[in-house]
């Protein structure tokens, strides 16, 4: 088992109210906006997206750090997140039922799916032993330097700041459980993870 990670729970919670910040505080202006001008349509409509923006990020952590998260409650999350980012989810096979597991299946599809700025599709795919992450759209664009952090054989200490918490966290746990994570893109249209 790798050794725990110097204060990882510190730099998580900073990472999760970083997260939090800019949908929070885009509510707190539209509140503002829309006691002057109660009938601002658009403005109403970026207010309803910054709430469900801030609860898709509460969930995910909640879902991630949970010690016994249900399939139902993954499924039910995949499919809100990917209606509110515009992205289609198919399902081929039943999600595997070890907590472990599903903590890392909500913390990967949530990255496959934020990867698809433009919205897309994205393919989950539970075969046995293996899960792949087939994501497709007009765009994909990953972080280089966090999908490093997701791809080393070891988790260094870099990954160790708060922008890269949570991707380190992800790698840490796949580590654990001895699972290895996979990554293919043959252009900037789609890629596929597979944990392995």
């Amino acid at each position: 088992m790798p050794p725990a990670p110097p204060n990882w729970i510190s730099l998580l919670i900073a990472k999760l109210c970083h997260d939090l910040a800019s949908p929070l505080g885009a509510m707190g202006l539209g509140i503002e906006i829309l006691e002057s001008n109660p009938r601002d349509q658009e403005t109403f409509q970026t207010l309803k997206e910054s709430h469900q923006n801030a609860l898709i990020r509460l969930k995910l952590y909640q879902l991630v750090f949970s010690e016994n998260p249900s399939a139902g409650e993954v499924c039910s999350f995949l499919q809100r997140l990917c209606h509110l980012k515009n992205v289609k989810l198919q399902q081929h096979g039943n999600f595997p039922s070890p907590p472990s597991l599903l903590n890392i299946i909500t913390a990967l599809a949530y990255l496959s799916v934020e990867t698809l700025i433009n919205g897309g599709t994205l393919d989950l795919h539970f075969d046995g032993l293996h899960t792949r992450f087939h994501a497709y759209g007009p765009r994909v664009l990953w972080n280089p330097s966090l999908l490093k952090i997701l791809m080393d054989p070891v988790v260094d200490e870099k990954a160790w700041e708060t922008r890269t918490a949570f991707m380190g966290y992800v790698r840490y746990q796949c580590q654990r459980i001895n699972k290895k994570i996979d990554y293919h893109a043959p252009d900037v249209h789609t890629f596929t993870l597979t944990l392995l």
